[in-house]
């Protein structure tokens, strides 16, 4: 028998119910001038000013409500508020750099857009322990599961909301479609 020591949580969640084009709009207004932290090209936004930003309400509540239950799922201390949100649109052959979001609790990330094909870009989340893990499991694996993967991809689906741990370290793989911008909202919650 196998048993878990440590687990590291992603809610799954499906919004497909928000206005889709009414959000995509709206981040597509804010994608200029671009700011610098994770990302690699794309465009990067200021943060979201959520108290005026009235599109947005229905999918701050939906967050909001999800990420209490994800928490009392998780048997910790609820979440009270988002804490910043923006969007960053990738066009192609840009990503976003390995990163965290520290000083957060939860974090999360929104797919408004009508389409994401296979290469515009996975997000990819890497094991907590993939420095140790490197050294002796990289080259073992029969096939890769939740106990021997260094990471896991997912691949963005139109209405898709993920909700993490701040402290999991994740990237944007390279949009390698020259036809579609991969657009994501992102959050932190605490």
């Amino acid at each position: 028998m196998i048993h878990n020591l440590f687990s590291t949580p992603i809610k799954h969640l499906n919004f497909k119910h928000l206005d889709l084009k009414s959000i995509t709009k709206y981040c597509l207004s804010k994608t200029e001038p671009s700011l610098a932290y994770s990302n690699e090209g794309g465009h990067h936004s200021n943060f979201f000013d959520l108290n005026f930003d009235e599109v947005l309400h229905p999918l701050c509540n939906d967050i909001l409500k999800a990420s209490k239950e994800f928490c009392d799922e998780l048997e910790v201390e609820s979440v009270t508020r988002i804490k910043n949100m923006w969007c960053i649109l990738n066009k192609f052959g840009h990503y976003n750099r390995d990163h965290t979001h520290p000083h957060s609790f939860l974090s999360g990330v929104f797919y408004p857009g009508e389409n994401y094909p296979k290469d515009s870009g996975d997000l990819t989340f890497r094991n907590p322990s993939h420095m140790v893990m490197s050294y002796d499991w990289d080259e073992k694996q029969k096939n890769f599961n939740q106990y021997n993967s260094l990471k896991m991809n997912i691949q963005p689906q139109t209405g898709m909301c993920l909700l993490f741990p701040s402290f999991i370290s994740h990237y944007v793989n390279v949009n390698k479609n020259k036809d579609i911008d991969r657009l994501a909202i992102s959050f932190n919650i605490e």
